[in-house]
């Protein structure tokens, strides 16, 4: 178990410690950008986005919603090359987490679960109101965790930038769930400290 563990820690500080780069050369942009506005005198705008950011709670989710959007497209279509294996036959035959032994097919099957969790939570906060946390909104996260993943899947499928699997989309959804869970675990917990 502890190498399993060992192995998912070290993909996972693989994946974010590429990111740390783009983040400072983000925050170096936004500088820019930012100190240009107000020299040309367009400080409404920045104080109308300072506003929204700091009264509206929701507009700071879809702020990390879209950027983590932007995270899991770059992790599973942008950042790769052409050319990938492609193979339709490996959509029945890999990497379901309790069939196989491998335990690199067991880190990517987790790493699928764990990278949705955040997409969901994200998307839950920003989109939704603790009140409308129903069966409903459940089925949407649901839905649209399984279509972005049926996208990148056959996105790679079609570009040849990895393989189709359908394990894949399972625990992209089964991810996206989790996340939508703890939301109304937490929306609970506050509401019953109030």
């Amino acid at each position: 178990m502890k190498p399993f563990l060992n192995m998912i820690t070290r993909q996972i500080y693989s994946v974010f410690s590429h990111y740390i780069i783009h983040l400072v050369l983000f925050a170096f942009i936004i500088t820019f950008v930012i100190f240009f506005i107000e020299k040309l005198g367009i400080k409404n705008i920045i104080f109308e986005i300072k506003d929204k950011f700091f009264k509206e709670s929701n507009y700071k989710w879809k702020i990390l919603f879209y950027t983590y959007l932007y995270f899991i497209l770059d992790k599973s279509l942008l950042s790769r090359s052409k050319g990938m294996i492609n193979s339709f036959e490996f959509a029945f035959k890999r990497d379901w987490l309790f069939l196989v032994k491998d335990t690199w097919s067991r880190v990517q099957a987790v790493e699928n679960i764990l990278f949705f969790i955040p997409f969901s939570l994200f998307y839950t906060l920003a989109f939704f109101k603790a009140e409308d946390m129903n069966l409903k909104s459940l089925r949407k996260i649901i839905k649209f965790s399984f279509l972005l993943s049926l996208f990148i899947e056959l996105t790679q499928l079609i570009l040849t930038l990895g393989t189709f699997q359908l394990s894949d989309l399972v625990y992209n959804s089964l991810g996206g769930i989790i996340g939508y869970i703890l939301v109304n675990y937490i929306n609970k917990k506050s509401h019953n400290i109030k």
